[in-house]
């Protein structure tokens, strides 16, 4: 079991990275990103904000999609 201190920089290090691809809108590698650091840090605000935005994203460009084939 990771230590805090290891926990925190680990996350840290994969918000950074996720944040870095979601700008470079690679939303997928983002997204295992953001889920990764959740599942260190459950709580993690940022991550849990950054994968509301690429879920949202997602549900916009799903619904785009569906009035194209319409």
């Amino acid at each position: 079991m990771m230590d805090d201190k290891r926990k925190r920089f680990e996350s840290d290090n994969f918000i950074s990275m996720g944040i870095d691809l979601y700008n470079k809108l690679d939303y997928e590698k983002a997204t295992k990103c953001f889920q990764k650091v959740l599942h260190l840090d459950p709580d993690n605000k940022i991550a849990k904000e950054y994968l509301e935005k690429v879920y949202q994203l997602s549900r916009e460009r799903e619904s785009k999609q569906v009035e194209k084939e319409s």
